[in-house]
């Protein structure tokens, strides 16, 4: 930054400017040394300036962009500080235009006291997918990859994969439903043991005796039965219903499989296309000899009871339109747990069980809680909704819900996660990511190193565009111990929005012992140039059962995949970011009374825009103006647009904007940059000045350590903004942690920040 004056009389046309920080000085020139202690003194309160001191609360950063959807799609990348998926006004410190299968190098203004940063890759309908990263002062990559399901999917299942549900063949029936069958109404007197294949092809109400008693039994139902009382089907019997047939359970009755006792067995139930169980009651599936129940009609009860056995459907369980089915799965004397095997349409209003677990290879509607806590699946292109998700797992890490290409679980509520892990597919059948949707997360814990525990391979998860945090109350750095810009750390589980933060630093991709371990950052001094706060990816992460190569799950800011007709993957566009800036703050030594308030004159120059020519355009704009002189600013040893008072609409004796903002801030000019260097933190500026008595000041940079400085340049917060100064107070005062910085560049590197600034020292605007 500016560190020297050099006097240069009117007239003389030399403008030469260098590429650094402070101000070159002639041998037998006065007032420097004068200045630097002068600063000591009233600024920094007479502590030594730091000798690896920049004056920058910045620093540029390459990051490589690669993007690979498996198309030849243009994306827009853009990286923030704060997460644009519950920072609806986030803005962006880097971007760059990236056709997918390509990758582009661009420089990120990275303030020195964060360590995670945001990336969010906007398609051309706006629908943008994000994910958290560190960066590193060299060898930084972001990747984006994956394939993001869209209106065109069509997944067909492909089984042996770890989230693939096996296929189950209807059972052979054909000696109970074909040749000569009594009627069941004409044989309820059987002697005990007399094997008989029964039907019944008209309607009937009772109870039938033979089921229950029994063994060998079997009816064929082809038309109505209504129940009596409760119905046994046990002793190994099995009951069919056919195209046509109904068995009605009134309510308070029972249709069910267990058996009679210990030494009796359960039975089975077969339900075909065109058969239906209805009514108010419940039926049961109990474990039995033939391993699972079918139903290839409809069940709609009110009640069905999963008592250790599997139901496997691919015909309908419960009203599409309003539901009364409830399931409740549990485990039976055997430790056998009850399941449902979905391949077909199910609608719920609750999903309950103690050690619950599901396969859903079709669609499954829950109005009403979930609870899974036991490994589950969820195969490709099905779909999975509930309106509140609770995922009960172990520390150990070994309840998963393995998700498949395009599985889309969609939690209307909030989702509480207990070490459960979420993965999404991965291998050589890999065709395109699943989608977990939640309205938010009301707890959330993980196994540091566990990845069972963790949201894996993806898996693209998608919430609100307002997803409350503790950054809805201003917050930007959160922080572990005096390390800002790092995981949690001291935030309380009783703030607002806790676990929804808590979910995306500690469940979301594993990252908790690898980005968010402080022993994992560290200072770094690069030839006095580079002096921030990074990421040592040389240290061991604590997470080392997590690969990072299956680290490609995203969330997304999009809230609104549906699942109707084609547009089952319709996708919201959300509002373009918009981008944030650094400030250059100028002491111009107008006159031996140095003030050093640094609003002389006040820049903000705007991250870069992508042209997508390879060139980048930033924009520059006169925030602030102190000096009561003729100033002109050069750029590249030129004159950069026109005298700064005439720029902001003000005579050249009047400061503007120093006490408060009277007027508005004005477009100074533009800066295209090349794609090899766009970096907004070291511009050449110089600043020439005449006084009345028509004598010129050039002010130039150069590089000089532990002297005082004549600009500084400082990161906008979250909402593009830097206090300054007001008029004639010093920036100790405005902010009493300068000096600390100033001396130490590794402390109170947030010294700028509004919540930092002395009372009524600086000038407040929205």
């Amino acid at each position: 930054m500016m560190k020297k004056k050099e006097w240069i009389k009117c007239g003389v046309a030399a403008f030469l400017c260098l590429m650094a920080t402070g101000c070159s000085k002639e041998s037998g020139l006065s007032g420097d040394e004068e200045f630097t202690e002068n600063f000591r003194t009233f600024v920094m309160g007479g502590k030594a300036i730091d000798t690896h001191q920049t004056w920058s609360t910045v620093v540029s950063v390459p990051v490589k962009i690669i993007v690979d959807f498996g198309n030849t799609a243009d994306y827009t990348v853009y990286i923030f500080q704060t997460p644009p998926l519950y920072d609806t006004k986030a803005l962006y410190i880097g971007m760059a235009k990236v056709k997918s299968g390509t990758s582009k190098t661009i420089y990120v203004t990275k303030p020195a006291n964060t360590g995670l940063f945001y990336a969010a890759c906007y398609d051309s309908d706006g629908h943008a997918v994000c994910r958290p990263f560190p960066i590193s002062t060299t060898d930084t990559e972001l990747t984006f990859t994956g394939k993001i399901p869209d209106t065109t999917t069509n997944i067909i299942p492909i089984g042996g994969n770890r989230w693939s549900i096996t296929e189950k063949e209807r059972p052979n029936l054909t000696h109970y439903i074909t040749g000569t069958l009594p009627e069941v109404t004409d044989v309820m007197d059987q002697a005990n043991g007399e094997a008989m294949h029964m039907r019944l092809s008209s309607d009937y109400t009772g109870f039938i005796p033979n089921l229950a008693l029994y063994e060998g039994q079997s009816l064929y139902v082809t038309s109505q039965w209504t129940l009596s009382m409760n119905q046994q089907i046990s002793n190994g019997n099995v009951l069919i219903i056919g195209d046509g047939g109904e068995v009605v359970i009134p309510k308070d009755y029972k249709l069910t499989t267990k058996s009679l006792g210990s030494n009796s067995k359960s039975g089975a139930i077969y339900v075909l296309p065109g058969g239906k169980i209805s009514g108010e009651g419940s039926v049961e599936f109990t474990d039995n000899e033939s391993e699972y129940h079918y139903n290839g009609g409809t069940i709609m009860v009110n009640n069905l009871l999963l008592s250790g056995g599997l139901l496997y459907n691919i015909g309908t369980i419960g009203n599409p339109i309003i539901t009364t089915t409830s399931i409740t799965s549990s485990i039976d004397a055997n430790g056998q747990n009850g399941n449902l095997i979905n391949r077909g349409y199910t609608y719920l209003t609750q999903f309950n069980g103690n050690n619950l677990a599901i396969q859903n290879g079709g669609y499954l509607k829950v109005n009403g809680p979930l609870q899974l806590s036991s490994s589950s699946l969820m195969d490709d292109g099905s779909y999975t909704e509930c309106d509140a998700l609770t995922l009960n797992g172990s520390s150990n890490g070994d309840k998963v819900l393995y998700m498949g290409n395009a599985a889309y679980l969609n939690c209307l509520g909030d989702v509480s996660i207990n070490n459960f892990g979420v993965w999404g597919p991965t291998g050589d059948n890999y065709q395109s990511n699943a989608i977990f949707k939640i309205s938010g997360c009301s707890y959330c814990t993980t196994t540091d190193g566990q990845p069972g525990t963790y949201m894996l391979d993806h898996v693209e998860l998608i919430t609100p565009q307002k997803f409350p945090t503790v950054f809805d109350n201003g917050a930007m750095n959160i922080w572990d111990s005096s390390i800002k810009g790092i995981g949690t750390g001291k935030l309380q589980t009783s703030f607002s929005g806790f676990y929804n933060l808590y979910m995306l630093y500690h469940w979301f991709n594993g990252y908790e012992g690898r980005i968010l371990n402080t022993e994992n950052y560290q200072w770094t001094t690069d030839n006095n140039d580079k002096n921030n706060f990074e990421w040592n990816k040389e240290l061991a992460p604590h997470a080392s059962g997590v690969e990072s190569l299956r680290q490609t799950c995203l969330y997304s800011t999009s809230p609104s995949y549906t699942y109707t007709g084609i547009a089952r993957f319709r996708k919201e566009s959300v509002t373009t970011p918009s981008n944030n800036c650094v400030y250059y703050a100028f002491e111009t030594l107008e006159d031996k009374t140095k003030d050093y308030d640094f609003n002389d004159l006040v820049l903000r120059v705007n991250t870069p825009i992508d042209n997508g020519d390879n060139t980048y355009t930033s924009t520059v704009q006169i925030m602030c103006v102190g000096n009561t002189i003729k100033t002109n600013v050069l750029y590249n040893n030129e004159v950069f647009g026109n005298e700064i008072h005439a720029t902001i609409g003000t005579a050249v004796t009047t400061p503007i904007n120093v006490t408060d903002v009277p007027r508005v801030f004005r477009k100074f000019g533009t800066i295209t940059f090349n794609a090899a260097d766009n970096r907004i933190d070291q511009l050449p500026f110089s600043i020439q000045t005449e006084d009345t008595n028509g004598k010129v000041t050039l002010l130039k940079p150069d590089v000089r350590s532990g002297e005082a400085p004549l600009f500084i340049v400082i990161n906008g917060d979250v909402r593009s903004r830097w206090f300054w100064p007001i008029e004639g107070t010093n920036i100790g005062i405005a902010y009493p942690q300068f000096s600390n910085w100033g001396a130490n560049m590794q402390s109170n590197v947030d010294w700028y920040d509004s919540t930092n600034a002395a009372v009524n020292r600086t000038v407040v605007w929205e």
